[in-house]
């Protein structure tokens, strides 16, 4: 008579795996987003896209380079080119401050350094949370994919790959992307 018997070790790791399996299916699919400050909005990016965050270092500007790269630093042997995320979105350039920082990021296989005026905190949500934008179409919509309503606040989100490759958001956009949001943030409210 063959009885097919496990050991303790072998019940145990079993049950293991099928918790971990349960818990798995059980966790929505979470996005990991970093916050930060551009002007008076306020903006994410995946967290996976950032390698780190810096006190801003002075660029070296470049000759007939675009007028959005602020120059390049040197960042422990890479050579990183550096945009000021204030011009690339339309705003006015402002004096840097002591909250200014360099997201150091990874965009299509590249580094390159975003200047901003703060960054903030990461927010953890699920991916349903991040809505589409319904004032924005077009190129602009690349750019800005989606919003993410975290503790009463909306964040929206970049596509900086869109983004750099030119599909930039004028400051009218900005404009009515700020209107959009708080109508949004109105409803959420309600």
């Amino acid at each position: 008579m063959s009885v097919n018997k496990k050991s303790k070790g072998e019940l145990a790791s079993s049950r293991h795996a099928s918790s971990v399996q349960q818990q798995a299916e059980e966790v929505p699919d979470l996005v990991h987003l970093c916050s930060f400050q551009v002007g008076e909005e306020s903006y994410v990016l995946d967290i996976m896209r950032i390698r780190e965050i810096i006190r801003p270092i002075e660029p070296t500007p470049v000759r007939h380079g675009s007028p959005l790269v602020e120059g390049v630093i040197d960042l422990r042997g890479d050579v990183i080119p550096v945009v000021d995320l204030r011009l690339l979105l339309g705003l006015e350039e402002t004096k840097r401050s002591r909250a200014t920082k360099q997201i150091i990021a990874s965009v299509q296989g590249k580094l390159v350094g975003l200047t901003v005026d703060a960054v903030g905190r990461v927010i953890v949500v699920p991916r349903s949370e991040v809505r589409p934008l319904p004032t924005v179409t077009g190129k602009e919509g690349r750019s800005l994919p989606g919003v993410v309503s975290y503790r009463n606040h909306l964040y929206l989100l970049l596509n900086l790959g869109a983004l750099l490759a030119g599909e930039g958001i004028s400051r009218d956009q900005l404009l009515k992307v700020r209107k959009g949001t708080e109508e949004m943030a109105g409803d959420s409210n309600e």
